[in-house]
């Protein structure tokens, strides 16, 4: 069995200035897979760096809100939004809330640095022409140090209480 806590998971600033933790990855992990999973924060007032990828990628936001750009389109997104990127498109997420934006990645085949291309520097989402300003919940499960947060407290195994304790 494959299991890794996220908490092993290093911490970085990805190219697209987006603050990442690779999950899983055939390029690193012992695992008979072809994609590679992490998970992005995007702060409040932040915007992800124009660039494009030379395979698909899916992202899942798990939290807050923002605005998704996939080429020519721009859309808002929240929790629960799934978003299908075709190769070499080009992409960029902002996030218009109050609090972080949080989501998946599943690049297939893996993601390798040589497959991306950064078109353009970082802007305060206040700059770009598709900001909104909906609010979408403000319930956090991630702080900013990517720590998973919990609403209830665990019994000492880990786990959530169960119903009736």
């Amino acid at each position: 069995m494959f299991l890794r806590d996220i908490e092993d998971c290093e911490a970085i600033v990805a190219g697209d200035n987006t603050l990442l933790r690779e999950l899983l990855s055939p390029h690193h992990d012992d695992v008979d897979v072809r994609y590679s999973l992490a998970v992005a924060l995007v702060e409040p007032g932040e915007t992800s760096r124009l660039h494009r990828l030379k395979h698909p990628e899916v992202y899942f936001i798990l939290d807050g809100e923002g605005m998704m750009r996939v080429g020519d389109e721009t859309e808002k997104v929240h929790g629960g939004h799934t978003i299908y990127i075709p190769a070499n498109t080009e992409q960029q997420i902002s996030n218009t809330g109050d609090e972080g934006l949080l989501f998946i990645c599943i690049v297939d085949p893996a993601w390798k640095e040589e497959d991306e291309e950064i078109l353009e520097e970082a802007k305060p989402a206040a700059e770009l022409e598709f900001a909104g300003d909906d609010a979408f919940g403000d319930d956090d499960i991630f702080d900013d140090d990517l720590e998973f947060e919990s609403e209830e407290p665990l019994e000492e195994d880990g786990d959530p209480p169960k119903d009736g304790e």
